[in-house]
């Protein structure tokens, strides 16, 4: 007797790749609220943005990366991604609550 496989579409899951991207802005948002113990100064400085023409009024200040495993490690994409984000989602300090504003998103780390 043969078993099928079972794909991550037969299980209505999103790609991998928007997933990870999920998990890191997931995270992020529980290290800038204190709810794990990771210091926040291990993150790239944040800046305020006088004018903000999309994502949030002050952003992470992310250095260029020259190699790519550096670019994809947490703290170096998860900030990149957070810049990207509506400045309601960033903002929200609830944790469940970010969560549900995430959830709809697609992402693309």
């Amino acid at each position: 007797k043969r078993s099928q496989n079972v794909t991550p579409a037969d299980l209505k899951w999103p790609p991998l790749q928007e997933r990870r991207a999920h998990s890191r802005l997931l995270m992020l948002h529980k290290i800038k609220h204190n709810i794990v113990a990771i210091p926040l100064h291990l993150l790239p400085p944040m800046t305020s943005v006088s004018v903000t023409t999309r994502g949030a009024a002050q952003k992470h200040n992310v250095p260029s990366a020259r190699i790519i495993p550096r670019e994809r490690s947490f703290m170096h994409a998860a900030p990149s991604m957070w810049n990207g984000l509506p400045a309601d989602i960033t903002t929200e300090p609830d944790h469940e609550i970010f969560r549900s504003l995430l959830a709809p998103m697609v992402l693309i780390a």
